[in-house]
């Protein structure tokens, strides 16, 4: 882990913490299901946690430090938080890290939901990214050692309605996902790992919509091998003559090209703090684990689509550099 640049990272963008790691949180936490395996896979789903009682204080002051951080501002509101109940935990087997999905009951009957994460680069870009470049903001907070996210509002997309995933709304905002996905390189993104919250329009009780990616496992990964790089993860080749059919191919072409004008400007008024993301990326051996297949499908895929750059991805020494590239040739800078 590229420690010293996190940590310069989060002191100089965002508020460093001190919040307990993630080993901190689950030391003494009992399983209730005498069936857990001691390595449980993705097919044993979700296990809830109990609390000893000899431990029911630490954990809850653990928490209102989680808290704090998350909906208080900062460390100093701790106390402000210590009349909360931890009502349940669950470990999700079923995803990589094994997170904790914690539920939270705070005075007055407000229940909130946060999320206990292992710290990983690829989660901290992926997140410090999509509240750059994207139009919503990932409510978390991080020292190093764990990555705390309060729940966010929406459904995995696989459970949306057919009948909503027709109208030109959802089809629009699947647009601007789609061109986020590829301007990340954000990997496997499908219907089980993005969000859509259903939002009202100003005008009229038509309802819109907001995608918001929730993996980021395989961010800067090549699961695709010998596939030919395309422009956009969600909407494949099969996909877009329905998306374009749906909302009419000029205003298709004109969604890419509204995004793409969006994201520059906000890549361009946070420019440092995007260099100093690439550097974390360019030192992490996770992110960099398929630099050489990403590197030469990069190279191709400018190469097939004239850049005079193309070449330039070849030289490049790490994934920092190779997604740097990929930006700034995707955003015309």
């Amino acid at each position: 882990m590229a420690i010293g640049r996190v940590m310069r990272y989060l002191n100089e963008h965002r508020l460093f913490t001190s919040l307990p790691s993630y080993d901190e949180v689950i030391e003494g936490l009992v399983c209730l299901d005498p069936r857990r395996p001691s390595n449980p896979s993705s097919k044993d789903l979700v296990f809830q946690l109990d609390i000893p009682e000899h431990l029911r204080g630490q954990k809850t002051r653990q928490f209102a430090k989680v808290a704090s951080h998350l909906w208080g501002g900062h460390e100093q509101t701790a106390r402000s938080f210590e009349d909360i109940e931890i009502v349940k935990i669950d470990e999700l087997a079923y995803a990589r890290t094994h997170p904790l999905k914690v539920t939270l009951s705070f005075p007055g009957g407000v229940s909130r939901t946060v999320y206990a994460k292992r710290f990983d680069e690829k989660r901290l870009v992926g997140l410090e990214l999509e509240n750059i470049l994207g139009p919503g903001k990932y409510n978390y907070s991080s020292g190093g050692e764990a990555i705390y996210e309060a729940e966010l509002p929406g459904v995995e997309a696989v459970s949306v309605p057919n009948v909503l995933k027709v109208r030109p709304e959802y089809q629009e905002e699947l647009v601007r996902l789609d061109y986020r996905a590829f301007l990340t390189l954000m990997g496997d993104i499908n219907p089980f790992n993005y969000l859509v919250e259903t939002t009202e329009q100003r005008q009229d009780t038509t309802p819109g919509f907001r995608m918001r990616p929730i993996d980021f496992d395989k961010l800067f990964t090549n699961d695709k091998i010998g596939e030919p790089l395309r422009d956009g993860f969600l909407i494949g080749p099969d996909e877009r003559p329905i998306a374009i059919a749906t909302i009419g191919e000029e205003k298709y072409n004109s969604l890419l090209e509204l995004q793409r004008q969006i994201v520059r400007r906000r890549y361009l008024q946070q420019e440092n703090r995007i260099k100093a993301l690439l550097e974390i990326v360019g030192d992490s051996e996770d992110c960099n684990a398929d630099r050489f297949k990403l590197r030469d499908r990069l190279a191709i895929y400018y190469g097939e689509n004239g850049s005079s750059r193309a070449e330039a991805f070849y030289d490049a020494e790490n994934m920092g550099e190779l997604l740097g590239l990929h930006l700034t040739e995707q955003l015309e800078i």
